[in-house]
């Protein structure tokens, strides 16, 4: 499980809050275009393999 001030983290925090599936997050990240997969979006989220620094900067920003 990903650390509260983690990248990961914080964007769990978010998409429950908005009630945003991870699969709906990923559509959105591509939209802006910002390269993820819902693999690798799965992986960090269950703390299997977290996101490189600059992944979770982007994702940690393009709700925003």
């Amino acid at each position: 499980m990903p650390t509260a001030l983690s990248h990961e983290g914080r964007i769990s925090v978010i998409l429950r809050e908005l009630d945003c599936s991870a699969r709906q997050f990923v559509g959105i990240c591509k939209e802006k275009g910002i390269a993820v997969s819902t693999f690798t979006l799965s992986q960090a989220m269950t703390g299997i393999k977290p996101l490189d620094h600059r992944t979770g900067q982007k994702l940690w920003k393009s709700p925003s």
